[in-house]
């Protein structure tokens, strides 16, 4: 593969292991030398801020939503985990208004311009953190974010 892939990682079912096996995926990546962005766009249940025990002052739902640019809420983990590449984390809000914001009061001309400002926010973060790697842990389901996050993959 080359420079810049983005791999979304889905199942249709909830607790099958997928933010496991994405999480050990960019691990394994980062510890032989690559550089690599994971996203946590499990939007409805984010577990990836659990899973390696961060927080954020700033989500991607503030980049969904035009509040912030997706470099403020990166966070580099590599040194703690002593990997010879880079890891570079981007959470969800655990906050169930951010959820609701999302699910219910935002329309569909709302939604559409989220996906475009994830779409300029992958390619400034392939750029800015010269990335060999963007991963995408999805939600569960067929649901809005779930789709419209596969259809920016390269790989699923």
């Amino acid at each position: 593969m080359s420079h810049g892939k983005t791999l979304a990682f889905h199942s249709y079912k909830g607790g099958t292991g997928k933010t496991t096996l994405i999480s050990n995926l960019a691990a394994s990546l980062a510890k032989e030398g690559k550089r690599v962005s994971l996203l946590d766009f499990d939007l409805y249940a984010p577990s990836l801020a659990t899973y390696f025990r961060k927080k954020s002052a700033c989500y991607l739902y503030d980049v969904l939503n035009g509040s912030v640019d997706i470099s403020n809420i990166m966070i580099d983990i590599s040194q703690e985990l002593n990997l010879k590449g880079k890891l570079f984390l981007g959470l969800s809000s655990p906050k169930k208004e951010d959820v609701q914001e999302i699910e219910i009061r935002h329309d569909l001309k709302w939604q559409l311009k989220a996906v475009r400002r994830f779409l300029a926010a992958k390619k400034s973060l392939i750029e800015n953190y010269d990335l060999d790697y963007v991963l995408l842990d999805t939600g569960p389901g067929i649901r809005y974010w779930s789709i419209n996050t596969l259809a920016t993959a390269d790989f699923l």
